[in-house]
């Protein structure tokens, strides 16, 4: 994964549902959110895992397994 950087405002605006919180708030949660580029064939996480975090998809493709299914 490279070195995560900040988000701004713009990008926030192009995902749901945050495309309906207001500036100000956009502004805060930007300041809070890192965007990482992950290597192809790389996980982001695994069944079972109970992370708590978000993850917004901004340019690429996802894969999802779920045992021997894709």
């Amino acid at each position: 994964m490279s070195e995560g950087r900040s988000a701004n405002v713009a990008l926030l605006r192009r995902l749901s549902p945050l495309d309906g919180m207001k500036n100000d708030n956009l502004a805060a949660l930007a300041r809070k959110v890192t965007v990482n580029e992950l290597a192809a064939n790389r996980n982001l996480f695994k069944e079972g895992d109970t992370e708590r975090r978000s993850f917004w998809l901004v340019a690429g493709m996802v894969e999802l397994r779920e045992g021997e299914r894709t």
